[in-house]
C-alpha cells in the first residue's frame, strides 16, 4: 500500500499529512495498513565528543553513542546520536520526562553529569509530540527544538572516568 493511500485512508492529505510524519509521531506499521501512534516523541542525543559514550538518563541505560565522524561516510565531525523516548510522565526505562532529567555519558577518560530541564507544555508552548534535541560536549549540554530553539543550555560536570 502506498504511503499516500494508507495516509488518505486515516483522512490525512496532502502537507497535514507530511507534518504528521516529520515529528516522528505517526506510523504506519500496523496490521493491514492501519495507522497506529506512537506514545509521545524522542529526544535525539548527539555526543558532539572526541571519543563514544555510554549514554544513561535517570540512572537507566540509553545506550551506546559512537564519536563524531572521522569523514570517511559522512563529513568530518558530523555527531552521532540516539534517540531516547520522551514522554508525560516517568516510566521505566530510559526516558525523558517533563522536568528534571538527569543526564550521564560515560566516555573512556571523563563522566559527564547534568541535569536536563524537559519543558511542561502547560507552560512552555513545547508540545509533548514535539521532538527534541540533546546535544552533548565536555562541559556544556545544550536543549533545542527542531525548530533550532534554544531551550537551555547547560554545565555538564566533567569528572575523570575511573576504571
Amino acid at each position: 500500500m502506498s504511503r499516500r493511500r494508507a495516509l488518505g485512508e486515516i483522512g490525512l492529505t496532502g502537507i497535514a499529512a507530511g507534518a504528521v510524519l516529520v515529528g516522528a509521531t505517526e506510523s504506519l506499521a500496523g496490521p493491514a495498513g492501519a495507522a497506529t501512534v506512537n506514545k509521545g516523541s524522542q529526544v535525539t542525543v548527539f555526543n558532539v565528543f572526541v571519543d563514544s559514550g555510554s549514554l544513561r538518563v535517570d540512572n537507566s541505560v540509553a545506550g551506546e553513542i559512537k564519536r563524531w565522524s572521522g569523514g570517511q561516510d559522512t563529513p568530518r565531525y558530523t555527531p552521532s546520536s540516539i534517540g531516547v523516548r520522551r514522554t508525560k510522565l516517568r516510566e521505566p526505562g530510559a526516558t525523558f520526562a517533563i522536568g528534571d532529567n538527569e543526564v550521564r555519558i560515560v566516555w573512556p577518560d571523563f563522566t559527564g553529569t547534568c541535569t536536563v530541564p524537559i519543558p511542561n507544555p502547560a507552560s512552555s508552548g513545547v508540545n509533548l509530540a514535539d521532538d527534541l534535541l540533546l546535544y552533548l560536549m565536555l562541559g556544556r549540554a545544550i536543549l533545542v527544538t527542531t525548530r533550532s530553539d534554544v531551550l537551555d543550555t547547560l554545565t555538564m560536570k566533567i569528572d575523570p572516568t575511573r576504571r
